[in-house]
């Protein structure tokens, strides 16, 4: 329960904060549409959707974030004491993600006062770290060749150059929202967290292409300076509303702008989103130049065209909807299937996000019982998913039965033993209360030790060939597989044959054995484990 409980302060801290910064850009009606945006859009940024600016679990990123945001409400007040304290406490919490709002902090005061000296200061920087990454020598040392190529073949996400097209032209979208922001906002302040958020943007990928991805420097590639657009992604949903706004009344141009961001945004993780996204910017880019009327209205008709392929293209991606569901209702528990069931039908947030859009600006012409009804509406929806929402809070992974169903197992495993265990480590680790020998979720910071990715590729060599003997194969798709093989593999392959292993868990039985057999899932009570201690079982 501690970990929900944090999980989900730590989720209304950011949203708090979020809610701070858009009343300093906007009016209260306004920044409530923007906070609601940035709830129901999708908030995956970099590669492989492996990071998100909205955790679904206990992490530091999630409060870092929150008080970056907060730093940000605050420098924009002139609280700059105020700010510094904020990223100074989200530095403690989390450098890599805090260290993305001190950047645009920084740029809002001096940098952008003293463009000049800014950019001078940056390019020295630049070159010196450039001249001094390049010679290899004591901190900008480089990745050895073993433990680049492990790192180029297991987190992808780590080197910008590996990420899909897609990947960028996610990225793309979300910076040409601020890029036409600068054109056409109204509002100062918006305008200067656009140009803030967007250098940050560029100077972190800049340096992660050249210091991680060129040159291979390791302290680089461990800072992940590419992790710095999760504050571009934030910022695109949540100055959204108030920059469409802006640009829908200052005339056919900025109306133009608007409907290619409206493009983008609705099909931005397909190719074609490049698109619409590129003309917004290359329409921000040249409002100074286009005076005449003319040429206004024929990129006006243009973007109206490119909405209307940005439908056509969403509407065939809807057919994917059914055989999504599909797979979504083969699930176990019930109340995972109806919020699977609501986020697959909301079309990757799409629809609660016009529903958001309809309603702010039904209300703001609306009478009062029509505004009424609207509410009702909104709040019957909101009903109709709580109760299911409120057990995805409150249901318990690793009940007690469960860990107690293990209790003769942790009386014979010593609290120092690492047990080889053939699902990934979850269990092992909340249930069993013990180490695990391997698994593919323990080489997810491989880019932190080079000892640690040698020994993990090591043991995973090793293990992978003995999984189907405990019952599992590991695939590509998932983790592991969730049937045993037909055949038995050859029991020339010994799992205590592996270094500092001397008890392992299979869900094959493989011989007789003093422990008792457990099921780990009550309701699959034929799904049982074994647990063997090397030197009791004949292999």
């Amino acid at each position: 329960p501690a970990a929900a409980i944090m999980t989900f302060a730590t989720q209304i801290l950011f949203f708090g904060a979020a809610w701070l910064l858009a009343r300093r850009l906007m009016s209260a009606s306004l920044a409530l549409l923007a906070v609601g945006l940035l709830v129901v859009v999708p908030s995956w940024y970099g590669s492989h959707s492996v990071f998100a600016y909205i955790e679904a679990f206990l992490t530091p990123r999630q409060s870092a974030e929150a008080f970056t945001l907060a730093g940000l409400a605050a420098a924009l007040s002139s609280r700059q004491v105020l700010a510094g304290v904020c990223m100074l406490v989200a530095m403690l919490l989390h450098p890599i993600i805090a260290a993305a709002g001190v950047t645009a902090w920084i740029i809002l005061g001096p940098g952008l006062a003293r463009p000049r000296l800014s950019i001078a200061i940056v390019t020295v920087l630049a070159a010196a770290f450039v001249g001094l990454s390049a010679s290899g020598i004591g901190p900008f040392k480089h990745f050895d060749a073993a433990w680049l190529t492990v790192l180029q073949d297991r987190l992808v996400y780590l080197f910008p150059t590996e990420w899909s097209a897609t990947e960028w032209i996610s990225t793309e979208v979300h910076a040409a929202v601020l890029v036409v922001g600068i054109a056409f906002s109204r509002n100062d302040p918006v305008r200067r967290l656009c140009i803030a958020v967007l250098i940050t943007a560029v100077l972190g990928m800049l340096f992660a292409l050249v210091e991680s991805d060129g040159l291979h420097v390791v302290f680089a590639a461990q800072l992940q300076t590419w992790r710095w657009l999760w504050l571009l992604g934030v910022m695109a949903a949540l100055l959204l509303p108030v920059i469409a706004i802006d640009c829908w009344q200052s005339g056919d141009l900025g109306r133009a702008a608007a409907l290619l961001m409206l493009g983008a945004l609705l099909v931005r993780v397909d190719a074609i989103a490049a698109v619409p996204a590129s003309l917004a910017c290359v329409v921000a880019l040249g409002s100074a130049r286009i005076r005449k009327p003319v040429q206004a209205r024929i990129f006006l008709v243009a973007a109206v065209a490119l909405l209307f392929l940005s439908l056509v293209v969403l509407a065939q991606d809807l057919i994917k909807v059914l055989p999504e569901l599909q797979a979504i209702r083969s699930q176990s528990l019930r109340y995972m299937v109806r919020i699977g069931e609501a986020q697959a039908l909301t079309y990757g947030g799409l629809l609660p996000a016009a529903t958001l859009s309809l309603v702010y600006f039904g209300i703001q012409r609306a009478t009062r019982r029509t505004a009424m009804l609207l509410a009702g509406l909104g709040a019957v929806l909101l009903l109709s998913i709580l109760p299911y929402s409120v057990l995805t809070w409150t249901h318990a992974k690793f009940p007690q039965d469960r860990v107690q169903a293990f209790a003769p197992w942790r009386a014979a495993i010593p609290e120092s033993a690492e047990v080889l265990w053939p699902d990934p480590p979850p269990a092992a680790w909340f249930e069993l209360g013990r180490s695990s020998y391997w698994s593919l979720y323990q080489m997810a910071g491989l880019v932190f030790s080079h000892d640690a990715t040698l020994l993990s590729t090591r043991r995973e060599t090793a293990v992978t060939p003995m999984l189907p003997r405990l019952g599992r194969i590991l695939s590509t798709e998932h983790h592991y597989a969730l049937t045993p093989p037909k055949k038995e593999p050859s029991p020339a392959v010994n799992p205590c044959a592996l270094p500092d292993i001397t008890f392992y868990a299979s869900w094959i039985q493989l011989g007789p054995t003093p422990y008792p057999a457990v099921a780990p899932d009550p309701a699959k009570p034929h799904e049982m484990l074994y647990l063997y201690r090397c030197g009791e079982v004949r292999h």
